[in-house]
């Protein structure tokens, strides 16, 4: 495995690790109080990982240098699933889940991201899954094979698998055998990953292990971040986070052209689509590409300033219509 994968995942579990022992410092009551530790804790997370992707790129000798910009900040505040985390934590039905909520919150904010500056870059590249041992079954038999920019990262609660930037041509050297990992076990840990005694005993004596997994523990709980019911239409995941018409995302929304700035007027408000649901409905990179500027996980500082003025001029517009206004109401008055 790269060294630098090898780093990155050290100080995401270092992070991860800040985010809990900061959130037990609060009553496990107080949501609100959560919910801004972990936001800080994502920011810093989604940071990491998109700084960590040059390096694992160099270290392959591969070049796709950044093509845009993607804002750190995008990834905090959100829930997996596209709510608002403080919603999410109410959920917890015990401290022990609500330690398990922070975790995943944290560890998703930092996929998503580095998911996020992959799929930026270029169609040739796609990731490997890094395992970090002891690893479970379905993690293992995932850890296989490349993955295109487009395909979801399958994870479970507890799952601290990561992304590393590959292309097709290269990412044998980096993929985990399945049957190697499965040899370097002893007994105990082979039937932990496939389940029982039998099972372990099967594939040892030839069984396709892929197979023997997926039949014992089919799905077992792998998702991609965000799959819920929650926030949901169509398939389609979003959230309402960051989009009102203050925020940068309605400012460079303004400035592709693609919203008015006379909504402004409105106030109107408007979902935001995931990534992941972004890489899973787009028919190309290109399309994946405009979509992720569309809903603001690209930065564009140049449309940025044009919505950003753009707005400033319609709220001018405003100001002078309602003086406009007040002014014929004021000599109505006086007749």
């Amino acid at each position: 495995m790269l060294n630098s994968a090898l780093e990155h995942y050290g100080r995401q579990q270092r992070l991860t690790a800040a985010a809990l022992v900061a959130a037990r410092r609060l009553r496990a009551s107080d949501f609100e109080g959560i919910a801004k530790i972990v936001a800080a804790f994502q920011v810093l997370a989604a940071r990491d990982s998109l700084a960590s992707i040059d390096p694992m790129l160099e270290e392959q000798d591969l070049s796709f240098p950044e093509q845009y910009r993607i804002d750190a900040n995008s990834f905090g505040g959100t829930a997996s699933d596209g709510r608002p985390l403080t919603t999410l934590f109410e959920q917890a039905a015990s401290p022990e889940s609500l330690a398990l909520m922070v975790v995943t919150q944290v560890q998703d904010a930092a996929r998503s991201a580095a998911g996020t500056s992959i799929v930026s870059r270029s169609p040739k590249l796609g990731y490997v899954r890094m395992l970090n041992p002891p690893s479970c079954g379905r993690c293992t038999i995932l850890a296989g094979r490349f993955y295109r920019w487009n395909s979801g990262f399958q994870r479970h609660l507890r799952c601290d698998c990561r992304h590393v930037p590959s292309t097709e041509s290269i990412a044998g050297d980096l993929t985990t055998d399945p049957m190697a990992y499965f040899d370097s076990l002893d007994e105990a840990g082979r039937v932990k990953l496939v389940g029982s005694k039998a099972n372990a005993q099967a594939v040892a004596d030839g069984a396709d292990i892929g197979q023997v997994v997926n039949a014992y523990r089919r799905s077992a709980g792998m998702q991609v971040a965000g799959e819920s019911a929650i926030y949901r239409e169509y398939g389609i995941k979003w959230t309402s986070a960051g989009v009102t018409e203050r925020s940068r995302l309605f400012q460079q929304q303004v400035g592709l052209g693609k919203r008015s700035a006379d909504e402004y007027i409105s106030g109107r408000r408007v979902s935001r689509m995931m990534p992941e649901s972004i890489y899973a409905n787009a028919d190309s990179h290109a399309e994946a590409i405009s979509m992720l500027r569309y809903y603001g996980w690209i930065q564009d500082p140049g449309a940025v300033a044009t919505g950003r003025a753009a707005i400033a001029e319609a709220r001018q517009r405003l100001g002078t219509a309602r003086r406009r206004a007040l002014r014929q109401q004021r000599r109505a008055n006086r007749r």
